[in-house]
């Protein structure tokens, strides 16, 4: 690990920023491919987790149809069908989108503020990597403990908790390796050529 990239790692700046926000959007297409991949495997739909979960925070009526119950820790949670909705979509997505920018660059100025702090660990590429997708976890029950229960009922009565952790725990890495990779590659030198003097015949 070279200074530079630690530097870069705890310095909040556009940079950083800018580097948390689109690996936000990226972990959320891969929580997106989880989770819908689950959905489609399981009869649910493909665009389950925009239709009906994401969406149900604006529109009420986004729920899904109870069909069965599935596994959940030691719970049970309700599986269902849904209507595949335009508008639906489009709000899920948006919804979607701004929680995983957003998430990305909290997870980026909280490993940032750990890492000023003395937690030099987390600057290493495995240890930051680990502490994102740790962040992914919290994450994960922020949602299902905190604000789902009061804000979203739909999520907390139809996402099945293991794929859902483990759609985090991609979201998180995947936030932390690009991360990393930005700002690694911003800390490497720029080689410089000097020209060639070229001398002419007499």
């Amino acid at each position: 690990m070279t200074e530079p990239t630690r530097t870069r790692l705890e310095t909040i700046d556009p940079a950083l920023l800018r580097a948390a926000g689109i690996g936000g959007l990226l972990g959320g297409a891969g929580l997106f491919l989880v989770m819908a991949g689950y959905y489609a495997a399981n009869n649910t739909g493909f665009w389950a987790i925009l239709n009906a979960c994401f969406a149900a925070f604006v529109y009420k009526n986004a729920g899904m149809t109870p069909m069965m119950r599935g596994e959940a820790g030691m719970g049970h949670e309700m599986m269902g069908s849904q209507h595949i909705v335009a508008s639906h979509i489009v709000v899920g997505t948006i919804l979607h989108l701004a929680m995983s920018v957003t998430a990305g660059i909290a997870f980026a100025v909280v490993l940032a503020v750990l890492i000023r702090s003395g937690l030099h660990v987390l600057s290493t590429p495995v240890g930051y990597l680990l502490g994102s997708t740790a962040g992914g976890a919290i994450l994960y029950l922020i949602m299902m403990e905190a604000v789902a229960p009061h804000l979203n009922r739909t999520i907390v009565d139809f996402t099945p908790r293991t794929p859902f952790l483990l759609a985090h725990l991609v979201f998180g890495a995947v936030v932390g390796g690009y991360v990393y990779w930005r700002c690694a590659a911003a800390s490497r030198p720029v080689r410089s050529h000097a020209p060639r003097l070229r001398t002419r015949a007499v």
